[in-house]
């Protein structure tokens, strides 16, 4: 198995990057790929749990929840909010929402590329 180089070994950044990591004013945009590495869901995975939480307080049937599921995720979401709030139901997105801890390798490598420890 090969191992993934590290980006700081491979990639040497531009002054004004790592001044802007030092300074605290990087902002790094990161792929959907590491809030899996996360164990967090999907947007198909969160729509799913929503959609699934729905019918179990009887907001939706089965065959809504199968229509609705046709659809994608980020519609299902938006449906399943309006269903939610015309019904005064408090959905509960961070529930769906909880992943791996900080101590995690993902955090620290995101944070030593910004320069935080």
């Amino acid at each position: 198995m090969r191992k993934v180089p590290d980006l700081r070994e491979t990639i040497i950044p531009p002054d004004e990057v790592i001044q802007a990591g030092k300074d605290g004013n990087l902002i790094l945009f990161i792929g959907a790929g590491v809030s899996r590495l996360l164990g967090l869901p999907s947007w198909q995975g969160l729509a799913n749990c929503i959609l699934e939480d729905l019918r179990q307080h009887a907001f939706l049937n089965y065959s809504e929840v199968e229509q609705l599921q046709t659809l994608d995720p980020k519609k299902q979401l938006s449906i399943a909010t309006l269903i939610a709030e015309q019904n005064g139901y408090p959905l509960n997105v961070a529930k769906h929402l909880t992943g791996k801890t900080e101590g995690d390798s993902i955090y620290k490598a995101i944070n030593d590329i910004c320069g935080r420890k």
